[in-house]
C-alpha cells in the first residue's frame, strides 16, 4: 500500500502536487483530520525527489497554514482571546 501511495505521490509533478498540499492544509482549518507536520514533512521528502521545488512548496505551505489558522481563530473565537 506504502508503495502505491508513493507512486501516486510521485505522479503530480507541478502545481497538482502544491494543489493537493494547499487543499489537505486548509482542509485541516475545516476539521479534516490531518497532521499538518506530517504532511509537510512529506511534501518536504518529496522535494527531494524532485517533484516539488522548495520555493515554491515554502510559499503555497506558507499561505495554507495562514488559511487553516486563521480558519479555526474565526470558528472559535473564545479560545484566542488573550486576558
Amino acid at each position: 500500500m506504502f508503495e502505491s501511495l508513493m507512486a501516486f505521490l510521485h505522479s503530480l509533478q507541478g502545481w497538482p502536487a502544491y494543489a493537493l498540499v494547499f487543499g489537505i492544509l486548509v482542509g485541516s482549518g475545516f476539521g479534516l483530520p490531518m497532521n499538518e507536520d506530517i504532511l509537510l514533512v512529506t511534501a518536504a521528502a518529496l522535494t527531494l525527489s524532485g517533484v516539488m521545488a522548495p520555493w515554491p512548496l515554502i510559499a503555497v505551505a506558507w499561505c495554507g497554514l495562514l488559511i487553516a489558522d486563521g480558519l479555526v481563530a474565526q470558528q472559535s473565537p473564545r479560545v484566542m482571546v488573550v486576558t
